[in-house]
Formats: C-alpha cells, sequence, structure tokens
C-alpha cells in the first residue's frame, strides 16, 4: 500500500507541474527605461548664450556730415556689421584725434555709461558740432580730424560717408593761442537732433 500511496503523490506532483509549466506566459514591459544620460529640458534659442561686447571687425563706423549756422554738424553712425548680437557702451565713448594743439574736444552732455546690446544691422548714434568758420583774428586753416568709438578694448574709426571725402576736416586758426571747440554728444541709441 505504501506503494500506492508514493505513486499517487508522484503523480500529483507531476499533475501540478504540468499544469503550471502549460499556462499561458506574458511578458511584462518595463515600467520606463533607464537611461543612461540626462536629457537637458528645451531652452529657446539662444537664451544660453552670453553676449560678448563687439570687437571692431562686427562694427562700422561711419560720418555724415550737414552745415547749419555757421556750423558743421557730423552725425556718427556706429553699425553692427557681424552675424551676431554683440554689446557696445553707450555714454561718453566718442573721442576725437587731431592734429592740432589750439582744439578742444568736449563732451557735451556727462552721461552714464550703459552696456546696449546691438543687434546685427541695428545702429546706435552720436553727433559732433564743428564750428563752419571760426572767429580766427590769425587766419584759418583746415585741419584733419577723426572720430572714433573706444570702449571695451574696441577702437573703431568713423568714415565719411561722402565717396569724394577721405577725411574730416575741420577750420581752426592759424595761431595756436587762438582755440577752435567741437562738441561731442554721447553715444545714444537714437539720433540726436541739435
Amino acid at each position: 500500500m505504501l506503494t500506492v500511496v508514493l505513486l499517487g503523490i508522484i503523480f500529483a506532483a507531476a499533475f501540478i507541474f504540468t499544469s503550471k509549466s502549460n499556462a499561458p506566459k506574458t511578458a511584462t514591459a518595463p515600467l520606463s527605461p533607464t537611461p543612461n544620460t540626462v536629457t537637458p529640458l528645451p531652452t529657446l534659442p539662444g537664451t544660453n548664450v552670453a553676449i560678448v561686447f563687439c570687437g571692431s571687425s562686427q562694427l562700422s563706423g561711419n560720418i555724415s556730415t550737414e552745415g547749419a549756422a555757421g556750423s558743421i554738424y557730423a552725425t556718427l553712425t556706429l553699425t553692427n556689421i557681424g552675424n551676431s548680437t554683440c554689446k557696445v557702451i553707450l555714454g561718453n565713448t566718442i573721442s576725437a584725434i587731431f592734429d592740432a594743439d589750439n582744439i578742444d574736444a568736449q563732451n557735451v552732455q556727462s552721461g552714464q555709461t550703459k552696456n546696449f546690446s546691438l543687434t546685427p544691422q541695428e545702429k546706435v548714434y552720436s553727433q559732433a558740432r564743428l564750428p563752419n568758420g571760426p572767429q580766427c583774428q590769425s587766419g584759418i586753416v583746415q585741419k584733419q580730424i577723426s572720430f572714433f568709438y573706444k570702449a571695451a578694448d574696441t577702437s573703431v574709426e568713423f568714415k565719411p560717408t561722402s565717396a569724394n571725402q577721405l577725411k574730416l576736416t575741420v577750420q581752426a586758426c592759424t595761431s595756436p593761442a587762438e582755440k577752435t571747440t567741437i562738441d561731442i554728444w554721447p553715444l545714444s541709441e537714437n539720433p540726436v537732433n541739435q
């Protein structure tokens, strides 16, 4: 009888084992893949890019002149000719260079300097007033004058837009004791209207 009981247990075990192995199998997909790298969140184009100061090769300076009531007004236009936005410094960043000791250049306004982002082809402006025929007792002589934007290790010369004018000239007195004063407005976002 022991043999019958043992055969019954073996038979029962075999039945249980085969019924489990014949059960339908289900595949379980992982709940979420485990990536090896972290993907950053999307950002707007250019928002993570630091805007740097404009270099000399990114800027073009032009001068156009117009006479009015004993003065010549020179409009100075600084243009971003580069392909990317860069910064310029607004304020008293325009200087004049001339070859005479009796010419004084002065800033008309004392303004605070300010960084300004200049997009491609965008312009900023200044103006200079040069006397047209100063009151000289000693006579008049033409002297060359150049205007420059100088800021943040950048220097750009403003060049006349007229094809027949290579350099800008100012009328100065022949006597070193008689002074000619040139007024320079700060570089700004908008054209100067005087």
